[in-house]
């Protein structure tokens, strides 16, 4: 019996045309339009891709996160590469409770799906949008509003001196923010970082300066 001896052929590196991604591989960025300040605001997100196979067929989905994993898919659209790039903008999405969570925050990103026999998913970073306000349906008109801190120093007689310095304001044992005396003895400050929603009082605490002492007081604030 003859044994056959068979030849081993090296083909050279390569892949077949309609297979073909470019070299340094496709990748994607997503941004946001729009800002996104409340419960019920519409914002967009737009995806854009390079280094993709020319004019080949491709699915684009929009999804919120969690820890890097998909949690809720906002928008999927058809498209294709043209000449390699592109650029897709999602439909209006609106941001409700299933997409913020109560801290305000929620992540996003996009992928495209490359059609068979590409088979190819292509992930954009990932963006961050938060909201500005509350979203709490107990607070929502409250949490709306701009407090507004206000506190007067008066000289005691039988000093007339007008007391100069700073006065801060004080929400439970939070420090909101710090207004300057004007030339009347009156200070004011407000922060969107303290939206008043359950809280109607705050403290002012005169730090003194180089002739009256510090004290403090209790007051309300005033919306904008």
């Amino acid at each position: 019996m003859k044994r056959v001896r068979r030849a081993l052929q090296i083909l050279p590196v390569g892949c077949l045309t309609l297979l073909c991604l470019a070299a340094d591989g496709p990748h994607a960025t997503v941004t946001a339009n729009g800002d996104v300040v409340q419960i019920g605001d519409e914002f967009e997100l737009t995806a854009t891709f390079d280094n993709l196979p020319p004019n080949a067929p491709l699915t684009v989905e929009f999804f919120r996160s969690v820890n890097g994993f998909p949690t809720h898919s906002l928008a999927t659209l058809n498209a294709t590469s043209g000449t390699g790039n592109l650029v897709t903008v999602s439909p209006p999405i609106v941001a409700d409770e299933t997409l913020l969570p109560p801290d305000g925050c929620a992540d996003f990103f996009a992928k495209a799906t490359l059609a068979p026999p590409r088979s190819t998913n292509v992930f954009s970073n990932t963006i961050t949008l938060c909201l500005t306000y509350e979203s709490s349906t107990a607070a929502e008109t409250a949490s709306r509003l701009l407090p507004v801190f206000r506190a007067t120093v008066e000289p005691i007689a039988p000093a007339t001196a007008t007391p100069t310095g700073e006065v801060e304001f004080y929400v439970g044992n939070t420090k909101v923010c710090t207004g300057e005396l004007d030339e009347s003895g009156e200070a004011s400050c407000s922060s969107l970082t303290q939206v008043l929603s359950l809280h109607s009082h705050y403290t002012a605490k005169y730090t003194g300066d180089g002739v009256y002492q510090p004290s403090e007081d209790q007051g309300s604030f005033v919306p904008l």
